[in-house]
This record gives structure tokens, C-alpha cells and sequence, in this order.
């Protein structure tokens, strides 16, 4: 989206509202014992891509049976030994659950330069990250690393211990001289980066609340008969998760462009 420079104040009512501060959800592939970590770094992080599975063979065809000769006295018998079970991981006497939540979230910058509020604003416009075709004026980015062991018992299931690693990086706006900034664009400048950082912290602030209430939905989970259907509800739920941590955040920029954000987001 191309925008004219009208100077800073322009800059201040044009990017802060249609793209003041994009996110970037990423969230790796699973396996087994949970998510991967995500990689966070200056760009938006992708998850990883998935490894098709490779194709298993299928048996030859068996030989046709040839004539055999008239059958001699069969050998006797001997004894089969009888075919080794898979062995069941022993049951443990107590199950206690619990989730730990761990959250890092890194700052980092992107500079403009300029003296007035116009040449300030020409090079926000020329500076400013892109994030999906559009110009932000701040980007949220973050990962999770989700990963734990069930807790096996003679006929059940249960959660077992878990941890839930958040990792991210802001990114925001700064001047790389401030002390070259004329009088009159001072303040003009520090609002507008302190209502960018603002809107982008509110972004952390989702992510947290949301994370700790897949927290508290994998606690409130049943046992399960057997480790692979608790498995399965505990993906519930973390798909549930984060589907409402991304409703969460779309909602937040619609409520921060009609100027009710902080309603959404404390």
C-alpha cells in the first residue's frame, strides 16, 4: 500500500491506524512429544516444513506352488517359542499433573532519520517493515515449543507434566539521532512511538493470557483409557488455543482502530 508523505503527523494517523502494528503467528509443526522450537529472528519465522512420509512397499506377489512328491513321514514337532509381546511402559502409582508456562519476549529496532516531521515521516515510509503486502509501524512475532510426558497407569491415562515455551520478538520504531530532531517534532515523534509500543506490547499481552488459558484447559483434562486418546485431547486443545489467540488478536486491531484496544487487550 502506497502512501503519500505528508510528514510525520500524517504518518501518525495513516500507519498507526491501518497498520500501526502487525503480528505474526507462527507455530511449529508437532511430533510426537510436541512442537518444535521456532525460529525468531528479524523476519517473520515459518514453521518448519513437514517431511512427506515415505511410501512403504508392497509385498511381491507370491510364487505360485509347484508339484511337490508324494509327502514322507513328517519330522516330529518341535516346540515354538511363543512370539514376544510389546512391552506396556509399567504403570506408575501416582499421577501428578502440572503445566509450566514459560514467556521471552526480545525488542528490537528498526531506524529512521530526519530533522522535521516531514523528513521523519519520508523515512518511516521508506523504513517501516512490511508485513503482508502492507507498512507497520511495529511487528509482534512468536513461537511456541510445547513438549511433555504422559502419565501412564494400569488402565488410564493422564496429562502428566508439560511446558509451554513462548518466544518472541518486538520490533519497533527509533530514531537514530533523536538529539537531531527539530524542537516542534519532538513530542509528535515520542507519542507516536510510545502508542506503537503500546499497541505492540498489548499483542504480548494476548499472547500470555491466551497461553495460560490452554494452560488452564490441558489441567482440566480427564484421563484418558489409554495414552494415545489423551494424546488426542490434549491437540484439542491446543488447536483450540491458539485458533482463539489469533480471533484474539484480529479482534484487538479492529477495537484499536475504532480507539477501544485497551478494552480487548489490558
Amino acid at each position: 500500500m502506497r502512501l503519500s508523505p505528508f510528514g510525520l503527523l500524517m504518518a501518525v494517523l495513516v500507519i498507526a491506524i491501518v497498520a500501526a502494528a502487525a503480528y505474526a503467528f507462527v507455530l511449529p509443526g508437532d511430533d510426537d512429544n510436541g512442537a518444535t522450537p521456532a525460529a525468531v529472528g528479524e523476519a517473520t519465522a515459518t514453521a518448519p516444513a513437514a517431511v512427506a512420509p515415505t511410501a512403504t512397499p508392497l509385498p511381491t506377489a507370491m510364487p505360485l506352488p509347484t508339484a511337490t512328491p508324494a509327502p514322507t513321514r513328517p519330522p516330529e514337532p518341535t516346540a515354538q517359542a511363543a512370539a514376544p509381546q510389546p512391552t506396556q511402559p509399567p504403570p506408575q502409582a501416582n499421577c501428578t499433573n502440572s503445566v509450566a508456562v514459560t514467556s521471552s519476549f526480545r525488542e528490537g529496532y528498526f531506524y529512521v532519520s530526519g530533522s522535521t516531521l516531514e523528513e521523519i515521516g519520508d523515512s518511516l515510509f521508506a523504513r517501516a517493515p512490511v508485513v503482508d503486502g502492507e507498512l507497520a509501524a511495529g511487528v509482534t512475532e512468536y513461537g511456541f515449543n510445547i513438549r511433555g510426558s504422559r502419565c501412564a497407569q494400569a488402565s488410564s491415562c493422564s496429562l502428566g507434566t508439560m511446558t509451554i515455551d513462548v518466544v518472541g520478538r518486538v520490533t519497533l520504531p527509533r530514531h537514530m539521532n533523536p538529539a537531531s530532531i527539530a524542537p516542534e517534532a519532538v513530542p509528535v515523534w515520542e507519542q507516536f512511538v510510545d502508542e506503537v509500543k503500546v499497541h505492540e506490547y498489548r499483542h504480548v499481552t494476548i499472547v500470555q493470557e491466551e497461553t495460560g488459558s490452554i494452560r488452564r484447559q490441558l489441567l482440566a483434562l480427564d484421563p484418558q483409557p489409554n495414552c494415545a486418546d489423551m494424546d488426542h485431547e490434549i491437540d484439542k486443545v491446543i488447536a483450540w488455543g491458539m485458533s482463539s489467540l489469533e480471533r484474539r488478536q484480529e479482534i484487538f486491531h479492529l477495537a484499536d482502530e475504532a480507539g477501544i484496544g485497551n478494552i480487548v487487550a489490558r
